[in-house]
């Protein structure tokens, strides 16, 4: 049971959760821009934070750059509270009929939230004009610098600096053997890199640089020219390293000198093979774009040819070490097939250079005859093939070079499908040359015999390897033999 005196208390409490529901239904801001700090008291508390940024001083030509420090601002914080109190006579709710005091209420939390954000308007205001002050001090005293931005968004500080050299139209270089040809060289190369620090102090730094290089050529003497349409560069924080390679819509690769006859294959090249090829590799140690094109056959008369392919790549390592780019026409566990009448023939060509110069070629080819009779109750053939392997590399400043002529015989016999004879004899001759003089001369022949007979096989394999004297390895008379012992060897017989 309530007495009078018990009512003043109950509609305080009936009004004071009137107006709470009325506050809470209004969504706040300011959680966007400000940090929650806890206090368990309303006491003054010191909060300690960095000073302003040190003034950028003027440096000569040859001045000294110093340093500058950062102080510290002592800033104090209190709790504080804020209320109004209302009488309501009894008189007042007697004759409220129009339901004003419940009005009352819900304008006094609607005014306490315009109160809140008011205050916390005038609080935007000081920091944008202290935000502003900043900027206008930077400006007046660092200098001008071109291509540098600096920019606020509504949710973060954005600084921008963009690299712009100006090269040259053509660049040769290691005397001559390596040229750089750039179209636009005003505009060709562009590096742009960009830090964005948000508002937000729960949100981390960002910082990209974007690059590109567009409209060049690399171009090795006599060999080859690669054109470019773009090579661009992204990386960033919290991102992987992204590089596109797009090679040039006309003229791509042209062969120039002795590799010219390859143009006429210019037309099976797609533009953006490096871009969207057939394979990209990324690793943390470069990046590998390229293709490798099916050619179809070819039939002219008795002449065919065929499992033709055609391949480049593009090598782009993030080790500094530089650029590499491959061709092959074919490799060597997939030659082309040339057939003539009963005679056959394949091989293939690869070649590799970079930036720096020649890298390697590697190039083979093979021709001879084969023919084959059955008997019914037996069966066999023979084929007899010819050729050369070439191979040439770069190792240390020193090329190496070797090059090999050989003679491949193949015979096999079967009878009834119950004993199977074959036979292989491989005659080969190596020279091997170091800078243009013979290192090594040799030759090797190998005898390879199989017997099978129904469940039994066996194989003999026979291998001789002579080394020819004289080449310009071996040591001279003059290194073997000293002055004085060829003297006194003179003198025994005087």
């Amino acid at each position: 049971v309530h007495s009078t005196s018990d009512f003043p208390f109950i509609l305080g409490q009936a009004f004071n959760r009137v107006i709470e529901n009325a506050y809470e239904m209004v969504d706040p801001t300011f959680h966007e821009f400000s940090r929650e700090m806890p206090f368990n008291d309303f006491r003054d508390h010191e909060v300690i934070r960095p000073d302003n940024f040190p003034t950028l001083k003027k440096v000569g030509e040859n001045g000294e750059i110093k340093f500058g420090t950062f102080g510290e601002n002592k800033e104090t914080i209190a709790l504080a509270s804020f209320a109004t109190a209302i009488s309501i006579s009894r008189q007042l709710m007697v004759n409220d009929s129009m339901g004003a005091i419940a009005s009352i209420l819900e304008n006094a939390a609607t005014d306490a939230k315009a109160a809140i954000q008011q205050e916390i308007q005038n609080l935007q205001e000081q920091l944008s004009s202290k935000v502003n002050e900043l900027e206008q001090q930077l400006s007046d005293h660092v200098p001008r610098i071109p291509n540098f931005n600096t920019y606020r968004t509504s949710k973060a500080f954005v600084v921008e600096y963009r690299w712009i050299p100006e090269m040259e139209a053509s660049k040769s270089l290691f005397g001559g053997f390596l040229t750089v040809n750039v179209q636009k060289p005003k505009e060709a190369l562009q590096v742009l890199s960009k830090l964005h620090r948000p508002f937000d102090t729960s949100q981390k730094t960002q910082f990209g640089v974007d690059a590109s290089f567009t409209n060049f050529s690399v171009e090795i003497k006599e060999l080859i020219r690669v054109s470019f349409e773009s090579l661009k560069f992204s990386t960033g924080s919290g991102k992987k390293a992204d590089v596109k390679v797009v090679m040039a819509e006309d003229d791509s690769i042209v062969f120039l000198g002795p590799l010219s006859f390859v143009n006429q294959l210019q037309n099976l090249i797609p533009s953006n093979g490096f871009a969207d090829g057939p394979y990209i590799k990324l690793s943390p140690s470069g990046v590998k774009a390229g293709f490798d094109l099916a050619i179809p056959s070819v039939e002219i008369g008795v002449c065919t040819i065929a499992n033709m392919t055609l391949g480049a790549g593009v090598h782009l390592p993030f080790t500094g070490a530089p650029l590499t780019l491959q061709f092959n026409f074919c490799k060597r566990e997939a030659p082309f097939l040339l057939t003539v009448s009963a005679f056959g023939g394949g091989g293939f060509f690869l070649m590799k250079t970079s930036v720096k110069g020649f890298v390697g070629m590697e190039a083979a080819f093979e021709f001879g005859a084969a023919l084959s009779m059955n008997f019914g109750v037996a069966s066999g053939g023979v084929s007899v093939m010819g050729g050369f392997y070439f191979s040439m590399e770069i190792v240390d400043d020193h090329t190496e070079t070797i090059l090999t002529g050989y003679i491949r015989i193949n015979g096999y016999l079967s009878i009834l499908g119950i004993i199977s004879l074959s036979i292989e004899i491989y005659l080969a001759f190596v020279a091997m040359f170091q800078n243009g003089k013979v290192e090594k001369l040799y030759g090797e022949a190998i005898v390879k015999v199989k017997v099978e007979v129904l469940f039994f096989s066996k194989t003999v394999t026979l291998t001789a390897r002579r080394e020819l004297k004289g080449a310009d390895a071996d040591p001279t008379f003059q290194m073997i033999m000293e002055e004085n012992d060829w003297l006194e060897y003179c003198q025994a017989y005087a």
